[in-house]
């Protein structure tokens, strides 16, 4: 036989019926200790293959990156609205020239459409 397939035990060629079928007499406590032996043999060389055989890479769940949540000031915001300004939530970035009901005007920092006015940031819930 190869070394990849593992040599079929005699007791269970006879269960399969590629041996002579299983008498009675046959089971003896010897032969059953024969069968048990041949058993233990099988488990032990597929434990080996097992060991052999190249590991799995585990399965890795993709990284979450939880983003910031930018919340600002009441006084942050007060002076930004007296300022005409906004807020960019994907950076943070205070910008100018903007209306209090802005909403996804591009950043001047990061360019991210995600500048807000200060009266949009309160209904928001942006205001700690």
């Amino acid at each position: 036989m190869n070394d990849h397939t593992p040599e079929v035990p005699l007791f269970m060629r006879k269960l399969s019926g590629s041996a002579p079928s299983v008498n009675k007499t046959d089971l003896t406590p010897l032969a059953v200790a024969s069968m048990i032996k041949e058993c233990d043999e099988l488990i032990a060389k597929l434990e080996t293959w097992k060991a052999k055989a190249e590991p799995t890479p585990p399965v890795t769940q993709p990284a979450t990156v939880t983003p910031k949540r930018w919340t600002f000031t009441l006084a942050e915001i007060e002076e930004a609205a007296e300022d005409s300004c906004g807020f960019c939530l994907a950076c943070g970035a205070i910008n100018s020239c903007c209306e209090p009901d802005a909403r996804r005007y591009p950043c001047e920092s990061c360019e991210a459409k995600r500048v807000y006015g200060t009266d949009e940031l309160a209904m928001m819930g942006r205001i700690v």
